[in-house]
């Protein structure tokens, strides 16, 4: 068996840890299924093509996660419980009162929202920034953003990848420079989500900065971001023929000299 890389292990670490071994009697199947369903989308959305590492039988469980469950009817949204909810001590219930107040188009439910951004819980924290994917706008634009600069050292990197994600997914000129900076990134969830934005919405903006990543050989980047700008790089046929073959001559991974090596529309 393939280990998974040290970075998506300490993903899934995080994720898990939100699951209290004294919660898991009381947990429902369905409760655990929507959880571990939530954590596969994450990673399919932040590391496009993680399951390619894994075996037929790991293969199998993401199948059987990611299988509808069948939720019935839905209770009619009230802003003032679900507002009320993201107050409660149990996890779980604020999760879910941050998810469906996506639903809520209210100056209220925006600021119970960003508040929400400051949870203890990544999962909670999680779903206010997909909540607030729906309701882009100054104020909340302006809140992404320093989940993104991240000041006081406070967010985690799975919430700060994902508020990346959704201010790209739009990127206004004036946040180009700050997601390019995101490359750079201690955290390399942070990293790998800047890399993912900048090659579908700025490929050539980008392309300076992960020819730099590349070249860097002080060991900063981990093996999984040095391998994403390598396919950025390469979606975009972004380099030259020079480059290419200065990289090739200095590049200790073999899985990115197969790439550089690969053929290649020409720059």
């Amino acid at each position: 068996m393939r280990a998974l890389p040290k970075h998506l292990l300490r993903t899934l670490a995080r994720m898990r840890s939100e699951l209290k071994v004294e919660n898991l009697k009381a947990t429902t199947a369905r409760e655990l299924q929507r959880v571990a369903r939530t954590a596969v989308q994450r990673l399919n959305s932040r590391w496009p093509g993680w399951d390619r590492i894994l075996n037929p039988r790991q293969r199998q469980i993401v199948t059987v996660v990611n299988r509808p469950t069948g939720r019935g009817i839905e209770r009619a949204v009230d802003p003032a419980s679900l507002l009320s909810d993201l107050g409660s001590a149990d996890w779980h219930v604020r999760a879910r009162a941050a998810t469906r107040l996506a639903q809520v188009d209210s100056g209220p439910a925006v600021e119970g929202l960003i508040d929400t951004l400051r949870d203890s819980s990544a999962e909670v924290a999680l779903s206010a920034v997909d909540s607030l994917a729906h309701r882009r706008g100054a104020r909340v634009d302006a809140a992404l953003r320093e989940v993104i600069r991240n000041r006081e050292g406070f967010f985690s990197p799975l919430t700060r990848a994902a508020a990346l994600t959704v201010l790209a997914h739009e990127l206004e000129p004036t946040d180009l420079g700050l997601v390019l900076a995101a490359i750079r990134d201690v955290d390399s969830e942070v990293s790998l989500a800047a890399i993912e934005a900048l090659s579908g919405s700025a490929p050539q903006a980008a392309s300076s900065h992960l020819l730099a990543l590349l070249k860097d050989q002080t060991g900063y980047y981990l093996p999984p971001v040095r391998r994403a700008a390598a396919e950025a790089l390469h979606r975009g046929n972004s380099l030259s023929e020079t480059d290419r073959g200065e990289l090739l001559e200095t590049e200790p991974d073999a899985a990115i000299r197969t790439m550089l090596s690969a053929p290649w529309a020409a720059a």
